[in-house]
């Protein structure tokens, strides 16, 4: 009996970090991205993630702040290959999102990273590379992933998929 494959996303700093040259991060996000692309058909995004991508690269926190135009030729990009997938908030993403808010307190902007975690979760999605570990780690059934332990994750992906050939 085949097990299905691990459905992977990736947090708006990984696209950050892969888009922007400057950042200490931009090789290693890269290279985490094409790895995971080589063992995994798809990597699913949501657009709240897009969305964020796109208010980060054009604001005032990045080391070098990029136009709209660019932001968005960037995302298109991605979306223009069969290796990505759009994701939506669903029927379930609501309920999902109601419990973990009844459990702990998600002050601020910290509703965001819930209902991204929701999202992903009523998706199927059971994997997100991330550098914002912290703000994920309390989701059952939603690995995190960050650029430090990716190498561990990728191998075990590869082996996985090389199993169900």
């Amino acid at each position: 009996m085949r097990s299905k494959s691990v459905k992977v996303s990736i947090d708006a700093n990984i696209l950050v970090y892969a888009f922007d040259l400057n950042s200490p991060f931009h090789l290693v996000s890269r290279q985490k991205i094409e790895k995971l692309l080589g063992s995994n058909p798809k990597i699913y995004l949501s657009w709240q993630t897009l969305l964020e991508f796109s208010s980060v690269v054009t604001g005032s926190k990045v080391t070098t702040k990029s136009s709209s135009k660019a932001a968005w030729k960037f995302i298109e990009s991605l979306l223009q290959t069969s290796s990505f997938e759009i994701i939506f908030p669903n029927a379930q993403t609501m309920a999902i999102f109601k419990k973990y808010r009844d459990l702990k307190e998600y002050p601020g902007p910290k509703i965001y990273d819930l209902f991204l975690a929701s999202t992903l979760i009523s998706n199927g999605i059971s994997v997100l590379l991330t550098q914002n570990d912290k703000d994920f780690f309390n989701f059952e059934n939603l690995k995190i992933v960050t650029l430090d332990n990716a190498k561990i994750f990728t191998r075990c992906l590869i082996d996985s998929h090389q199993d169900h050939r």
